[in-house]
């Protein structure tokens, strides 16, 4: 039965245009041990990958690393794509989406496996141009554990010295509040049917996006739409699997707080999307949900609008009896 699997996916590979199925027909093929499907895949995706999204890259590195024994070239390659997948990890280690962690950690923690290093008394030591210096030390022990401290000024000019032997992760991290700036980038239209509130519409309702790409470019990069649920409200999850179905759409990720719509780009032609939510828990005084729709690429390129229930807080008992 694999051995059919495979040979279906070997021969559809000059239909497989984009660097997604490319990227995971490339892990497939190595976990498969066919060395020279594998090659020409990856040759295919070696000037494209870096400019793709955290999944791709990720598999990519899985391809390049899982085979029984990773050449060199293959470690020295996977080595610059590391670098450029910690450059998209988040404050907490992850990166932007679940999916993208899970694949992300993966394809790291088996970097990470090919090129241990045994730790002897590594120091890691931060100095400030005025005064400020903080030691860590990472041995045998404490290796896994997370070590962090407080920079004192900021702005400020610091510098990091390392002595002993083994290998660290040292990550800086800058946290500031501040208004979203306005894009003209999107448009996006968010609506429930019906609009009247009932019985029937408290329980169950549809969700209608009307979204298009208003910016000065012919079309953007990868769209994310993120639509944040109504408290006490959850997706439909049929609903929301229909979405896969409609055009441009890459991907979608269900959580029962949010629902997060991958597309290929957007222009100017304008694409709808729905799909239901029903209550899970009554909840009375319904508040306002959010969806915001960015480049992936450019986040500053974004839109935020607000939906309501039919039933939102204007909404009393009294009015339903």
């Amino acid at each position: 039965m694999v051995d059919d699997a495979l040979l279906c996916l070997k021969r559809s590979l000059s239909s497989v245009n984009s660097t997604y199925p490319k990227a995971l027909l490339a892990y497939v093929f190595t976990l498969a041990g066919d060395t020279e499907t594998r090659q020409q895949l990856l040759r295919d995706l070696e000037e494209e990958v870096l400019k793709t999204d955290i999944e791709t890259m990720a598999y990519v590195l899985l391809a390049r690393l899982s085979m029984t024994e990773a050449s060199t070239e293959d470690i020295n390659y996977a080595s610059q794509m590391m670098g450029n997948l910690n450059k998209e990890r988040n404050t907490y280690g992850g990166f932007s989406s679940t999916q993208d962690t899970v694949i992300g950690l993966q394809s790291l923690a088996r970097y990470a496996a090919l090129t241990y290093v045994e730790i002897e008394n590594l120091k890691v030591v931060v100095k400030s141009s005025k005064g400020f210096q903080h030691e860590f030390h990472v041995n045998k022990k404490n290796r896994l554990v997370l070590q962090q401290a407080s920079l004192p000024e900021i702005p400020g000019q610091y510098e990091v010295e390392l002595s002993g032997h083994g290998c660290a992760y040292v990550q800086t991290t800058l946290r500031y509040n501040r208004m979203p700036p306005e894009s003209d980038a999107f448009a996006l239209i968010v609506e429930t049917s019906p609009k009247k509130c009932t019985q029937s519409s408290r329980k169950y309702f549809e969700i209608r996006l009307e979204v298009s790409y208003t910016g000065q470019r012919e079309a953007s990069n990868m769209v994310l739409l993120e639509v944040n649920m109504i408290s006490g409200y959850i997706p439909v999850k049929t609903s929301v699997q229909e979405l896969l179905e409609k055009p441009l759409v890459k991907k979608v990720e269900f959580d029962p707080g949010k629902i997060s719509i991958y597309l290929d780009q957007l222009d100017n032609n304008v694409q709808s999307y729905s799909f239901f939510v029903e209550q899970e828990t009554e909840v009375w005084d319904l508040k306002a949900a959010i969806v915001k729709v960015y480049d992936y690429y450019y986040p500053e390129d974004n839109l935020i609008t607000e939906y309501n229930a039919p039933c939102s807080a204007e909404t009393t008992k009294e009015d339903l009896n």
